[in-house]
């Protein structure tokens, strides 16, 4: 991932690899997922390689179920990481009004 992310300022990408589905669920509903770790593919290999990443809520689907995108910086990066968060969270929230 350092060698991925060198250059780059941040990356975006989905918080999961499927709609949001009920708490009480292990996996989404009607998709054949089984396992935690193929609906969560954007976010933990990061934990596992240190990279610092941060999920802004960006929306809902039709059933209220919040929806996020995930910023992610390159290893030591944090500070950049949180201030792209801040502006997304400040454009989404000006979109909202």
């Amino acid at each position: 991932m350092d060698v991925a992310l060198n250059g780059v300022y941040v990356v975006n990408s989905p918080a999961a690899a499927h709609l949001p589905f009920a708490t009480a669920m292990n996996a989404p509903p009607d998709t054949g997922v089984k396992s935690w770790t193929e609906w969560t593919g954007f976010s933990y290999p990061l934990n596992l390689t240190g990279q610092p990443a941060c999920v802004v809520s960006c929306g809902f689907i039709a059933t209220g179920l919040p929806i996020g995108i995930q910023i992610i910086g390159a290893r030591g990066a944090d500070g950049r990481v949180l201030s792209v968060a801040k502006e997304i969270e400040s454009l989404i929230g000006r979109l909202r009004e």
